[in-house]
């Protein structure tokens, strides 16, 4: 974990309160069966607690995630139809990410044992296709970094060679070099271990705004995974995530009136990764 990092998380357990110790904390060694089950919503995020630079990383923010069944799909696009207004620019799109992991699954473990500092590093894209060109691809390179329930999301557009990246097997060299050179341009400290890419997973996002509080609210539907790196992944097949992801950003749920209808339906607020049940299911775990 770089040095950056744990500088910046150190000044957000300082604001919050809590003991420096927390972050050389590490609850396990090994993934569990833990994703999905955790965190409860618990307490706002403090404004003040980032520092990054502006052209690299968001401001600081929050999101809530409400999960029921597949059953509830339909009626979910529904009402979000409904209650909100349809995102003006990107209403709906096919998202495809790349997840980065090291080879002994260090960055899953850091979610599925519930660590207070935690890494993401993914490649994603979209369809319909953003760049004008036919034969490119834009693509978003992304590192997310927690601590405890402030989040810090760095995200970098670049182009790809589009034929290359629907085609490459996951253990191409190419989506590492990706990686250690953006990182590089970045001015972070060197990726070690070196993060080689794991799986690919595609679902469905519709996406709504908030009328009452403007809150960025999607339904992301049909999470499953395209592909993973078969020299480090010991599955047998592809895996299908059964549920359905309400994502609420900057406004709890508390403060928005339309939710309830979800609620009865089965809807519950809950922490999830799709990068972690997808790992799970695929290693047998969930």
């Amino acid at each position: 974990m770089s040095i950056g990092f744990r500088v910046w998380a150190g000044s957000v357990a300082s604001h919050l309160g809590w003991p420096a110790a927390v972050l050389g904390t590490r609850a396990c060694r090994r993934p569990v069966r833990a994703v999905g089950t955790g965190i409860r919503d618990a307490q706002r995020t403090p404004e003040s607690a980032m520092s990054h630079a502006p052209h690299e990383a968001r401001a600081p923010d929050r999101e809530w995630k409400l999960l029921a069944g597949l059953f509830q799909a339909d009626f979910a696009r529904a009402w979000l139809a409904h209650a909100c207004l349809p995102d003006p620019r990107f209403p709906r799109a096919t998202v495809s990410s790349v997840y980065f992991d090291t080879p002994t699954l260090d960055h899953f473990a850091e979610k599925s044992c519930g660590e207070f500092l935690k890494v993401k590093y993914r490649l994603r894209w979209y369809d319909p296709e953003q760049h004008p060109r036919p034969d490119r691809r834009l693509a978003f390179l992304e590192i997310k970094q927690r601590a405890g329930w402030v989040r810090r999301k760095v995200r970098v557009p670049m182009e790809l060679d589009r034929a290359w990246l629907e085609a490459a097997e996951l253990d191409d060299p190419g989506f590492v070099d990706i990686l250690l050179r953006q990182h590089a341009t970045q001015g972070q400290e060197p990726l070690l271990p070196v993060l080689p890419a794991l799986v690919r997973i595609r679902y469905t996002r519709h996406r709504f705004v908030c009328p009452w509080t403007l809150a960025h609210v999607s339904l992301d539907t049909g999470v499953h995974v395209e592909a993973f790196n078969r020299r480090l992944i010991p599955a047998t097949g592809c895996a299908i995530i059964p549920r359905v992801i309400v994502e609420i950003k900057g406004t709890p749920p508390g403060d928005i009136p339309w939710l309830f209808p979800l609620y009865e339906a089965g809807f519950r607020v809950e922490a999830f990764s799709k990068y972690g049940a997808c790992l799970e299911a695929l290693i047998g775990e969930a």
